[in-house]
């Protein structure tokens, strides 16, 4: 082997190598992009309407309360499409146990390992008005769960509470944690809505 070939040889080791990373991380990032499931708005809005639908047919709420921010959209787009309330309330995302004083006086407290929901009492005195719980997504349904026990214990009856969520995992189902009303159902958390993948999740 002249020495002179040298430099020759490793450049050509060198490229045929980052060909094959390249291949490789291609092949990764594709099957990764498989896994994930992406549900564009035109599906959102299909979700609504049908979301709407499922609930209205069996339950006509007077009242919404929704729990996180991407319910908030969740249940402005039902209220948009034909889900009609007197009253919306919305939960408070405390992210500090800082603010909490500011907000126990008027609000229930449900506390999770990354934040605390601040729920109004307001909603708990309405026990002869039909309350929807509202949210855009129910990963394990521990919060969802904890909210529905919390109005029941403050005296709403059980069948003046129902809730819905457009998405919901397998795991939430079969741990019997799912929503009453919702329209699509996922394996995990690796999916995203237009606002959010929800394996950052509010749940």
């Amino acid at each position: 082997m002249h020495l002179d070939k040298i430099p020759d040889y490793l450049s050509y080791f060198i490229a045929v190598l980052g060909l094959a990373g390249t291949f490789y991380y291609g092949i990764r990032s594709t099957r990764l992009q498989k896994r994930l499931t992406r549900f564009t708005w035109n599906e959102v809005e299909h979700g609504i309407n049908l979301l709407c639908e499922k609930v209205l047919k069996e339950f006509r709420p007077d009242v919404v309360l929704t729990i996180s921010v991407p319910g908030k959209i969740i249940s402005s787009l039902m209220m948009i499409r034909s889900l009609h309330v007197a009253i919306e309330y919305s939960a408070l995302t405390l992210r500090s146990k800082a603010h909490e004083n500011d907000v126990l006086k008027d609000h229930f407290m449900v506390r999770t390992q990354k934040f605390t929901l601040a729920v109004p009492k307001a909603v708990a005195h309405l026990k002869d008005k039909k309350i929807l719980v509202v949210d855009s997504a129910v990963v394990t349904g521990d919060l969802l769960l904890e909210v529905m026990t919390l109005l029941r214990e403050k005296g709403v009856p059980v069948e003046n509470l129902k809730s819905a969520s457009l998405i919901v995992t397998d795991f939430a189902i079969q741990a019997g944690k799912a929503p009453d009303f919702y329209w699509s159902s996922v394996k995990d958390t690796g999916y995203s809505l237009p606002w959010g993948n929800l394996s950052v999740s509010w749940y």
